[in-house]
């Protein structure tokens, strides 16, 4: 039996929909998940401690009582045990790629974009903040270079091109650069070279998101992949003003290189035992 563990934020939910919809194809594969919050109130940090157990909270910074019963509701624990998978998925990791907007939006860059923005970066100093973005959004240490079990990062999808229709200021940085995407797939397309290289040092397997699911200008995420999204732990329909959570069909898409070497591999074992 293999061990497939989900973990993350609130994006989990819809790899749990797109899982539960291949059951099929994963007859020999326990699979189970892990879910979390990264909204108001979850201050408290997650911390991956000896005997690689997932929780919330320090010592000195104990997770709260709201974070305890989200947990509870959501996964009946409030932490997990990580060290008897045989594969582990972290979904929906944010780190620092964030940032790449907004420095597209406001620099005009040497050899990759000249929309006549109030700002200059050379082509070097591009490189360097690439660096520093791959640098950032590494998951701690604590996950780098286990035995025995594989370790993917799979990131937050980009916003859903629904955001074009808003007017909200958290939103602003897309619609600029929607006015202006030049340059913006090629730089992003140069951060997942780096940071797959980066994961592959530390024992990681960055998976980016697929190009399927991009808009033709390389941008946001299709729309078609936010419909049906749904909430983790109540599996309630996000609303029409949600930009940021994807539906199953969007994770199937990201889940398909975890999975293809998941049942190669197995197949691979079996070839093996009949010889």
């Amino acid at each position: 039996m293999t061990k497939l563990k989900i973990v993350g934020n609130s994006h989990v939910a819809a790899f749990k929909a797109a899982l539960d919809g291949m059951a099929e194809q994963l007859v020999g594969t326990e699979v189970s998940y892990f879910a979390w919050s990264e909204g108001p109130g979850w201050s408290s940090p997650l911390r991956l401690g000896g005997g690689k157990c997932l929780a919330f909270g320090t010592p000195s910074r104990p997770a709260s009582s709201k974070i305890e019963q989200f947990l509870l509701r959501v996964n009946g624990a409030t932490k997990t045990n990580l060290a008897d998978q045989d594969v582990v998925v972290l979904v929906g990791h944010y780190g620092a790629r964030g940032a790449l907007p907004y420095l597209l939006a406001d620099h005009d860059i040497d050899g990759l974009r000249e929309v006549g923005a109030p700002r200059r970066m050379s082509a070097a100093a591009f490189d360097r903040f690439i660096d520093a973005l791959a640098e950032a959004t590494l998951p701690p240490s604590e996950w780098w270079h286990w035995d025995g079990t594989t370790v993917y990062v799979l990131p937050a999808p980009l916003v859903a091109e629904t955001c074009r229709e808003t007017q909200e200021a958290r939103f602003a940085v897309w619609r600029k650069l929607d006015r202006a995407p030049e340059g913006f797939s090629e730089a992003l397309q140069i951060f997942n070279a780096r940071i797959t290289a980066r994961c592959v040092e530390k024992g990681l397997i960055y998976v980016p998101q697929p190009e399927a699911t991009i808009t033709s200008d390389g941008l946001l995420t299709r729309a078609e992949f936010k419909t049906g999204a749904v909430m983790v732990g109540s599996g309630r329909a996000y609303a029409e003003t949600d930009h940021f959570h994807m539906n199953a069909e969007y994770a199937v898409l990201c889940l398909a290189p975890v999975l293809d070497r998941l049942l190669s591999g197995r197949s691979q074992r079996r070839s093996d035992v009949t010889m």
